[in-house]
């Protein structure tokens, strides 16, 4: 409260809930658009994943039903090897997205803990994924071994 003015301020990760929330039947694209845009700076995963699934926002998904089936027919058409490849790719792009949202001058284990994060959410036990880089101990780089790096 300023003075007699009162106001609320919504969080981050509210807002974007709430954009989400207005996306799924609006199927706005400057919603998603903001989305995205909020997504780029360091946002509480946890909470998003919790209140998504609450909310029924976690599988927002606008894709004709038509493509979708034209889509999965011509991944089954490819071998296992193929769709694993494509699989693969698919995850070192996204990996690659997410590394471009971190602010500079993280610590390599602060980029591997939030990168799980924002990669699995809920799913890994982050705190205990971070103990357990921490108990390896400083890996060493690839001039300090004499080994080569591909």
């Amino acid at each position: 409260m300023l003075g007699d003015f009162e106001t609320w301020i919504v969080s981050r990760e509210d807002l974007i809930l709430a954009k989400l929330y207005w996306a799924r039947d609006s199927k706005s694209e400057l919603q998603l658009r903001d989305v995205k845009n909020l997504l780029t700076v360091d946002c509480d995963m946890p909470y998003l994943y919790s209140r998504a699934d609450e909310l029924g926002v976690k599988e927002l998904n606008d894709t004709d039903p038509q493509i979708a089936e034209l889509v999965r027919r011509r991944l089954l058409e490819r071998s296992g090897a193929e769709r694993i490849l494509i699989g693969s790719r698919m995850f070192d792009v996204a990996k690659a997205m997410v590394l471009a949202s971190f602010p500079e001058g993280l610590s390599e284990i602060e980029i591997k803990a939030r990168l799980c994060e924002r990669l699995y959410g809920d799913e890994v036990d982050i705190n205990g994924f971070v103990q357990h880089l921490r108990s390896l101990g400083p890996v060493p780089k690839p001039e300090q071994t004499g080994k080569r790096t591909r």
